[in-house]
């Protein structure tokens, strides 16, 4: 049986006489390196609150060298592990505040401490005052009410070893980690440009990741609580004076030389979702540090070079980068500027931001709307690719909701606060030369990050994954239903369609056939009776003088021509009668005498529910509300010759050419198909499984289909779905248990096997 240690061995020595500091020296150290089981809890707190005496203000610890003076903080920090006998003397003020006066914060009302900021013994009594605060939380509203956040701030405010400044940002994190004192680091204390100034001034490489990670730690919790969120309030709280922090941050994501999703990329990532994407910051949300460009050229530097998608150049349509100048106040440069990156071209357009009293300037950007969403883009598919390993199994350890979701839903962000972000995103996810082919594998199976997406968002194994993946598939297509189905397939969208509350296939999706060249003339329908005329191309012309002289007279479309759901004809192209002449037919087209047949109009309905009425006999048209088109419109334009599948989104077997379904028919077989539909709709309105449901106030029962849609709105869904995960989780260690207990016993009847013989 191991001896204990015994704490009179430390508080029978005369610790403030010289010729006792080497058994002093001793004993602090067979204390910290002594295993926990080898003293007992009496004796820990015997030694807390000796050597918390020896460290009074004025006590025995200003006699002793500097190494025995760091030996006691670090027995401190050591003993403080064990919360069994060390609590109680770790809580107590008094102890407090004397550790606090080693570590030499400027703490307000206090005076000022004799131990140098930058010494060996004030760094290990920060390393201390971290530990409490760590194993000890109810020590944070403690310290909070000292003023242990303002006194960070000042702290911080100094040039700091990174070291120190480790440390400082690791108090400071979780004395604020409640959003205590936040207010008064900003408001009072003005922690903002000193923190833009650390995050320029660390660079990213592998020696500052640890400081990073604090400093980034801190950020975001200023980020979090400041200014303070009104609890009624279903806005994001947001105040201008926070928004230098923005590119600091930004500029850490670029220039870190990885793309896995570990610290201090996660911290960055984390602490930018509290950034919304309004007006007045999407300027510097499009903006990217310069040296990231390549000398006059298109393609870019560093992750710019290394993307899933075939090509480098930003999305058609898509603005290219240009100089930006913004003043970041007045701030000291980075010292080692930032690892990876050179210096920009010449050739480049780029304007520096402010210098400060140095004359040193801080690094200059340029404006790319493509930047965030590429980098963001980059990091999901090099997650994927090393850590997910496409379709097999992730590495061991991975929490995937931990990890996964703060970038997924900073990407959601960034499709739904611009349009251009947005743009990308979808051109990403959904490039045109994806392979949607008869033969080829289903979107959801396939290996890559739309692949993984697809798995994720229909998946019960992690719910935190599964909700932003779909969101971010939800955010890229505009939060336009039908968009999401033509591009995944309903199959695929009908999980996050329903926890969405739209448990029906969405609206048909309109697209527009282009214009075949001239001559225009309408095709003869297939249906047409050989006894009328085909319809020649009767589109009276307008007045010279009404267009501009160099194009053509417009044509006025007939009741056999459709325009483009997008186009609106503005009533101010056509002349009034009674100022014009009545229009004329053209010479070589003479008017029919009898109205011409219904043509089916070059407009394709993609869709997955289509109205079927009398109306199907008429050309298909299908009203889009402006929104809708403007959603549309900032997507990439569909290709006019796919036919892709409602359920896999993949394209189906076509003729050489598209032809109407109601191809070949007369008008009265449409009225009689059109009458069994309705009959069908009468059929089901009266079916009483469909009617059933709870009462209403009015006394009629509620429709089923309103009733799923209020349990999916109340949570009911994922409530259910949550419990049968945790059902085939206890179902999978049942299983396992039972293999192993039956591996346990063949092992034991092979052992008395081997052991008879």
């Amino acid at each position: 049986m191991a001896a204990y240690l015994s704490a009179g061995n430390y508080t029978s020595l005369n610790r403030g006489n010289p010729l006792a500091f080497y058994n002093v020296r001793r004993e602090l150290d067979r204390v910290s390196e002594a295993k926990p089981t080898e003293l007992k809890p009496e004796d820990r707190t015997l030694l807390l609150e000796a050597i918390f005496d020896d460290l009074r203000p004025g006590g025995v610890w200003a006699q002793w060298p500097e190494h025995i003076h760091v030996a006691a903080l670090n027995t401190l920090k050591v003993l403080g592990r064990n919360p069994v006998g060390s609590g109680e003397v770790l809580l107590k003020n008094e102890n407090l505040a004397t550790l606090v006066y080693h570590t030499a914060l400027p703490f307000p009302g206090r005076g000022r401490s004799t131990v140098q900021p930058t010494s060996k013994p004030a760094l290990e009594a920060l390393r201390g005052l971290a530990n409490t605060l760590v194993l000890h939380p109810s020590t944070r509203n403690k310290l909070s009410t000292m003023g242990a956040a303002e006194a960070i701030a000042r702290a911080v405010a100094d040039d700091s070893l990174p070291d120190r400044l480790f440390l400082l940002c690791r108090v400071g994190f979780l004395v604020t980690a409640y959003g205590s004192g936040v207010q008064s680091m900003v408001d009072k204390e003005n922690i903002v440009p000193r923190l833009v100034y650390h995050l320029h001034n660390v660079t990213p490489v592998p020696a500052h990741y640890d400081t990073l990670s604090e400093l980034l730690k801190l950020v975001g919790n200023i980020l979090r609580w400041y200014p303070a969120k009104d609890a009624r309030s279903t806005e994001t709280p947001w105040d201008p004076a926070l928004k230098a922090l923005l590119y600091p941050v930004l500029n850490i994501v670029y220039t870190l030389p990885f793309t896995d999703l570990i610290a201090p990329l996660t911290h960055a990532l984390h602490a930018l979702l509290c950034i919304p994407f309004n007006a007045e910051l999407l300027p510097t949300w499009n903006s990217a540090p310069a040296s990231l460009f390549d000398d006059g050229s298109k393609k870019k530097k560093g992750f710019f070079g290394r993307m899933s998608r075939s090509s480098n150049d930003p999305p058609p349509g898509l603005p290219r980068p240009t100089s930006y100048d913004d003043n970041l106040g007045t701030l000291s440069p980075p010292s080692g500027g930032s690892g990876g990156s050179r210096s920009p071209s010449p050739t480049l357009s780029t304007t520096s931001a402010a210098s400060d009293e140095n004359g040193k300037a801080l690094l200059s950007r340029m404006t790319d709307v493509t930047a965030l969403p590429r980098r963001l883009i980059a990091i999901l598919a090099g997650f994927v690719k090393d850590r997910l390993h496409g379709r097999s199994d992730p590495d061991p350890g991975l929490a995937l909701d931990n990890v996964l979701p703060p970038i997924l839903l900073l990407a959601v962000n960034a499709a739904n606060g611009s349009k251009e972000m947005r743009a990308y995103f979808h051109n990403a996810l959904f490039p045109v030369d994806l392979d949607r082919s008869p033969k080829s594998e289903p979107l959801e199976k396939r290996e890559g990050l739309l692949g993984t997406l697809l798995r994720l968002m229909n998946g019960h194994a992690h719910l935190q994954c599964r909700d932003t993946a779909g969101e971010l598939l939800w955010a890229a297509c505009g939060g336009d239903e039908s968009v999401l189905c033509d591009e995944i397939g309903y199959g695929n969208a009908s999980g996050i369609l329903f926890r969405k509350g739209m448990t029906g296939p969405p609206p048909a999706r309109v697209r527009e056939i282009e214009p075949e060249p001239e001559p225009i003339a309408a095709p003869t329908p297939r249906h047409a009776p050989s006894g009328r005329p085909p319809p020649s191309a009767t589109f009276p012309s307008l007045p010279p003088s009404t267009l501009p002289p160099s194009r053509p007279p417009p044509r006025v479309p007939s009741p056999s021509r459709v325009p483009s759901p997008n186009r609106v004809p503005s009533p101010n192209r056509v002349p009034s009668p009674s100022k014009t002449p009545p229009m004329q037919p053209p010479p070589m087209a003479p008017p029919p005498s009898i109205p011409p047949p219904r043509i089916p109009s070059p407009v394709r309905l993609s869709g997955y529910s289509q109205q079927s009425s009398a109306s199907q006999a008429q050309p298909r048209v299908s009203t889009y509300s402006q929104q809708s088109a403007q959603r549309l419109s900032t997507h990439s334009q569909p290709s006019t010759t796919r036919n892709r599948h409602p359920i896999t989104a993949l394209e189906q077997p076509a003729d050489d050419g598209w032809s109407s379904p109601f191809a070949g028919m007369t008008d009265e077989e449409k009225d009689r198909e059109a009458e069994k539909m309705y009959a069908l709709f009468e059929r089901l309105e009266r079916n009483p499984i469909l009617q059933a449901g709870a009462p209403t106030a009015s006394g009629a029962p509620k429709p089923l289909r309103q009733v799923m849609a209020d349990k999916v709105a109340a949570g009911e869904a994922d409530a259910w779905e949550r419990r049968e995960a945790e059902r085939e989780r206890l179902e999978a260690e049942r299983e396992a248990d039972m293999i192993e207990e039956e591996a346990m016993r063949e092992l034991a009847a092979y052992r008395n096997r081997m052991g008879r013989r």
